[in-house]
């Protein structure tokens, strides 16, 4: 049986945005300014503000771990998979050192 702090419900779009990532189960949770939530053993996240509509939240996490917003999250992934889908635009773009065949230092790029 789950605390009674923790509330699992099914299928429920919490935001205002459809997002396919927010389908299936999501933990609901309670928090009021200054209180925090733990994600595992290393990840704090502190309730810093709550102003109308906007909750300002403090992260503490290890350097190796990527903390981004949704929506810079999404750029992030597209401009990657952009960058996979057009490797010939990447090199053109290099200066044009690799493009002498005296001296290539062992890096055959023709």
């Amino acid at each position: 049986m789950l605390p009674q702090n923790r509330r699992w419900r099914a299928g429920q779009n919490l935001g205002h945005r459809k997002s396919p990532r927010r389908e299936g189960l999501v933990l609901v949770l309670t928090r009021r300014a200054n209180q925090s939530i733990m994600i595992g053993h290393e990840i704090v996240v502190t309730v810093l503000e709550v102003r109308g509509d906007q909750v300002r939240l403090g992260i503490k996490a290890p350097r190796s771990i990527d903390v981004h917003r949704e929506e810079i999250f999404a750029q992030l992934q597209q401009a990657n998979r952009d960058a996979v889908k057009s490797p010939k635009k990447a090199l053109d773009a290099l200066p044009d050192f690799a493009k002498s065949d005296d001296d290539d230092g062992g890096r055959n790029l023709h």
